[in-house]
């Protein structure tokens, strides 16, 4: 854990000093920056409200200052990442922001967009299903293995499984921008691209190795989530920023979604869970569908 607290203070200092320098140089996307700062504040307060226990009274007043303080530092450092890293990735994958750019002009129907979101719903989809057929396999053929814990925190009411959905793409845009940035500290001292993407898995994954008392166990979750972090920063410089997002908000939603219990008391808030990036990917899929039969119309 000071590993990863150490990572984590290297990660803010590192993103500051580069947001600060590019914007001195006049090349960070500031209307970016807003659109995340302004998006990331909004989940992250409502999440808060939704979750805190309020009460009447003055206590009421300190509980909404730290849920405004803590919305702003979020904000400020989401949107710092993002001033860190779109230059480098406009300078070395400039395809990647295409789809991105198109998203944020507000042209949520275009095709490209609509690919990328396709893509990159569909690819979590089916690594969660190696993901636990390997898993399932390994608790089969390991001794000592021991069950993934459940998400329960969505279980408490309606409000808390609505602010833990609100918190997941909050943490998926921040761990998006913190593993771009991660890959872009390192190519400052490690000319291979490719190693560098490694080295960053490596480092991202790093907090699996101590998550069970099952050193075979621990094993096999690195390798799984350095493949995961591999496949992400992949699809970045195949698809673009919005597909590799699309991956990792999709799976935070999906990791810690509630038990799947389709007939138990919480089965509505399991298919819900599913229902979100089932219905973006299947709009996705309309958009692409309704694109291609304009065009056949429209081509002599």
């Amino acid at each position: 854990m000071q590993f990863l607290a150490i990572l984590f203070v290297l990660l803010i200092l590192g993103s500051v000093v580069l947001a600060w320098r590019n914007l001195r140089r006049d090349r960070a996307d500031r209307r970016g920056a807003l659109t995340i700062a302004i998006t990331v504040f909004s989940l992250t307060l409502s999440g808060g409200v939704l979750a805190g226990a309020h009460v009447a009274g003055l206590w009421e007043l300190q509980i909404l200052v730290r849920i405004l303080s803590w919305s702003a530092f979020v904000a400020a450092l989401v949107s710092s990442l993002y001033l860190a890293i779109e230059p480098h990735v406009r300078r070395y994958w400039p395809t990647a922001l295409i789809s991105w750019s198109r998203f944020r002009a507000g042209q949520i129907r275009d095709p490209l967009v609509a690919s990328h979101l396709l893509i990159g719903i569909s690819t979590v989809l089916v690594w969660e299903v190696i993901f636990w057929a390997i898993f399932a396999a390994g608790g089969r053929v390991i001794r000592g293995w021991e069950p993934l814990p459940a998400a329960v925190a969505a279980l408490n009411s309606s409000r808390h499984f609505v602010a833990v959905l609100f918190s997941q793409v909050t943490e998926g845009i921040f761990l998006s921008l913190a593993i771009l940035v991660f890959v872009a500290l390192l190519r400052l001292w490690i000319r291979r691209l490719w190693l560098a993407d490694l080295l960053a898995s490596v480092l991202v994954s790093s907090y699996v190795f101590v998550a069970s008392s099952n050193t075979l166990q621990n094993i096999l979750a690195v390798v799984l989530n350095i493949a995961f972090v591999y496949i992400v920063l992949w699809m970045l410089r195949r698809f673009g920023l919005m597909a590799a997002m699309a991956v990792i908000i999709t799976d935070q939603i999906l990791s810690w979604a509630p038990p799947i219990g389709i007939f138990s008391w919480y089965g509505g808030r399991s298919l819900l869970t599913l229902a979100i990036p089932a219905s973006v990917a299947a709009w996705a899929f309309w958009v692409l569908e309704s694109a291609q039969w304009r065009q056949r119309r429209t081509t002599p």
